[in-house]
């Protein structure tokens, strides 16, 4: 090799790893050669658990993964990381074995494979994200969820199998009319993995709700954030029937509750449970006020995506103009770095705010947006044949 091409290989092998530094190392292969490796190397695995249809995962990929080379340096030298499609093939089997419904979702297995932690959803500041992935890392690797996370396929009952969508059966539906109660009644040990997994997917009667409050203790000793992430879908179905019936009294003893199994989660718990009663009950000025008032408060940092979720909402539930002119101002200080969906309301609460020549530029920088980060853009594209239809354009 000459002294011309040698620098040559030299300065395109410094372009790939460059890049590489650049990005999380998402393994091929299996998950068996993803196991294997890590006992190898003795690293950690991280699984990023996503669908084909999940915004959020597909935002948390761009921003996190790719291109950002604080996040890949921590993971990188730290994790064997994989990435498996849930709702396909494989990822459906590890679906039911790790109870995975919500997306996305990160799950941490020690070299050994045992699973030790899981994160669910995408916190877009990164700062939050780097903190988590270190606190993930700072675990003790031993202290592992109570079952075998090597044996992947189970002696599933069969609703509990059938309760995990495939992708490539268009006629799937979650099995309904099921009888958990009696299911469980006939185990004899409700501690048990598969007695733990069919709590966790199902929505359980009062009987098994009071025995699982009794022993959330126990239950959190075995299976951490997914006993703790059931107390928390229990108490927010109890706001949810509170919100629906417009009961306040029945939302604070869903405060109360919280406060009694999960005192050190009440302060963050009770604001997103008090977010949820409002939207539940229809009550869209307090919904409002109270993104408003955590804006103002200077020890919260409201993302755009944050803002984005309560604006839509109102968007799509709420007539009242002073409401919705108050979250149009919400965007104001993100107007120059909107993603596809943020634009996409912004330009869909001018539409409904009568701010029409506004709303036309918005739709179309919208549709721009989510065209260059591929994402489907047929909703704002019937959002500015609306506008055109009231401008007469």
């Amino acid at each position: 090799m000459n002294i011309k091409r040698l620098l040559t290989f030299l300065i395109l092998t410094s372009s790939v790893f460059s890049l590489s530094a650049q990005d999380v190392n998402f393994e091929n292969g299996t998950w068996q050669d993803v196991n294997q490796k890590a006992a190898i190397t003795g690293k950690l695995i991280m699984v990023d658990a996503y669908t084909d249809w999940c915004g959020p995962c597909k935002q948390m990929d761009k921003v996190m993964f790719h291109d950002n080379p604080e996040v890949a340096e921590l993971i990188n030298e730290n994790f064997i990381s994989f990435k498996i499609d849930c709702e396909r093939n494989f990822g459906i089997d590890f679906s039911r074995k790790f109870k995975v419904s919500g997306y996305p979702s990160l799950l941490f297995f020690n070299s050994e494979g045992q699973l030790i932690d899981r994160q669910l959803g995408y916190n877009p500041e990164q700062k939050e994200f780097l903190a988590s992935i270190q606190e993930v890392i700072d675990l003790d690797p031993n202290d592992t969820y109570a079952y075998d996370a090597r044996q992947i396929r189970m002696d599933w009952p069969d609703f509990y199998y059938k309760a995990f969508r495939d992708a490539n059966d268009t006629t799937w539906q979650f099995p309904k009319d099921v009888d958990v109660a009696s299911f469980l009644d006939e185990q004899n040990d409700l501690f048990s993995e598969i007695s733990w997994a069919v709590m966790v997917r199902f929505e359980l009667d009062e009987k098994t709700t009071n025995l699982f409050k009794e022993n959330f203790g126990k239950y959190r000793k075995l299976y951490k954030k997914e006993a703790t992430n059931k107390m928390q879908n229990i108490l927010f179905q109890e706001v949810s029937n509170a919100g629906k019936n417009a009961d306040e009294d029945a939302f604070k003893e869903a405060l109360k509750d919280l406060e009694l199994y999960m005192p050190d989660e009440y302060e963050e718990l009770s604001f997103w449970m008090e977010k949820f009663y409002f939207r539940t009950a229809k009550d869209w000025n307090g919904y409002a006020n109270q993104l408003n008032e955590s804006i103002k408060d200077p020890n919260r940092n409201v993302s755009i995506e944050e803002v984005n979720d309560v604006a839509w909402t109102l968007y799509e539930s709420c007539d009242d103009p002073v409401v919705l002119k108050m979250a149009l101002g919400w965007f104001r200080p993100f107007l120059d770095n909107m993603d596809y969906y943020s634009a996409d309301t912004y330009a869909a609460l001018l539409f409904k705010t009568g701010n029409l020549d506004e709303a036309h530029g918005w739709a179309n920088k919208a549709i721009e947006i989510g065209k260059a980060d591929g994402y489907n853009t047929d909703g704002t594209t019937e959002l500015l044949e609306m506008i055109e239809e009231k401008t007469g354009e």
